[in-house]
């Protein structure tokens, strides 16, 4: 059944496996690839923290974590349900995690503005040094340098 609004999907991935292991970038990279073909976009949180309580020990873990969130529009949003499931369900298993989170909540109001008003640059006033590359290689790259955990 399709939803009569948009949803907001998330998906917090950890950064690094049970035994410490940086997860590497590729991981990040091809989920924010495979959301933004899918739904149009996604934002990407590289660095939050989070703790639980552990079911193994009882004690509180702490741990760096990554948020991909994408909006989903009412046509979307059973193509959104299924995907993020999906990926929810085959991280944990790749990453051997008892869970990784992803949630969906109702988006209230959520306006993109600016449409049609792209333009090669923002001018000198605003921009500033050499171009980046923005491709998803590229930016992930910078977020997680040589699969840096902190």
């Amino acid at each position: 059944m399709v939803a009569d609004k948009e949803r907001v999907f998330r998906l917090i991935i950890p950064r690094t496996d049970n035994s410490g292991n940086p997860v590497r970038a590729e991981v990040f990279r091809d989920a924010a690839v495979m959301i933004s073909e899918a739904l149009g976009g996604v934002t990407v949180y590289p660095r939050i923290a989070g703790c639980f309580q552990s079911s193994e020990t009882g004690e509180v873990d702490c741990d760096l974590s990554t948020e991909l969130l994408s909006v989903a529009s009412p046509g979307k949003v059973e193509i959104a349900e299924g995907l993020f499931r999906t990926m929810g369900e085959g991280l944990a298993q790749v990453l051997g995690q008892e869970s990784v989170t992803e949630q969906e909540q109702r988006a209230t109001v959520t306006r993109f503005r600016g449409f049609g008003v792209r333009k090669p640059t923002a001018g000198p006033l605003v921009s500033g040094g050499e171009p980046i590359d923005r491709h998803p290689d590229a930016l992930f790259g910078r977020l997680f340098p040589r699969n840096a955990v902190d």
